[in-house]
């Protein structure tokens, strides 16, 4: 694999293993407004910020509602695990000498909680999170932002994530992309439309990430 500068990594589902929690609570939080949505029906949608809206929500309830998703994870965030092998890519990337930045949906107060609680909180040099940015990915704007932090180069940037947001948040930014696709994604994300998305590298599992 290409060595990269710049490592832009998504935070739910590519370094939490926070898929499925949150899966739960969308649905809940749905419910209570009695809006009935599978758990295919919220992950085909996941990573994307209109995904409630897409679902029944209205449009002016939705940021509204990721305020009550946020609450509504709170008490679950603690027991949060990051995927097998991913602090030991980050801190090695670290030690030599890589740019990390890491882009999420999620709020920062509830990725800084589960950072501290995983003693990972030294490893980022830069967070964008859901209050820092206007436009969600696959709009480009918090890839800029954190690159324009670090002060990346686009040819030199690598973007990490489980998604189809990520893959075209990285094509929209023009940088390179890589799909974390691991066995338990399979009863989330269908891994052939994943990969007409067409994303630069696919790894399986944080152990096969080329360093």
């Amino acid at each position: 694999m290409k060595t990269y500068d710049a490592y832009l990594f998504d935070w739910d589902g590519t370094i939490a293993r926070s898929v499925e929690m949150w899966l739960d609570v969308v649905q809940r939080c749905l419910a209570e407004r009695d809006i009935r949505a599978t758990k295919q029906q919220i992950s085909a949608l996941y990573g994307d910020y209109e995904m409630p809206v897409k679902l029944g929500l209205p449009a002016t309830l939705n940021d509204k509602f990721h305020g009550e998703m946020a609450a509504a994870a709170n008490e679950k965030l603690s027991g949060i695990e990051l995927y097998d092998g991913a602090e030991e890519v980050l801190r090695k990337l670290k030690q030599q000498g890589k740019k990390l930045a890491l882009i999420s949906n999620s709020r920062r107060a509830n990725i800084e909680t589960v950072l501290a609680h995983r003693h990972v909180q030294d490893v980022f040099d830069t967070i964008v999170a859901q209050e820092d940015i206007k436009a969600h990915k696959p709009n480009p704007e918090a890839l800029l932002l954190a690159m324009q932090k670090l002060n990346a180069q686009s040819e030199r940037t690598l973007m990490l994530g489980d998604t189809r947001n990520d893959i075209e948040a990285a094509r929209n930014a023009d940088v390179d992309s890589l799909l974390f696709y691991p066995p338990s994604h399979t009863a989330l994300y269908d891994f052939g439309e994943l990969q007409a998305h067409h994303p630069t590298h696919i790894i399986h599992g944080w152990r096969e990430f080329a360093l």
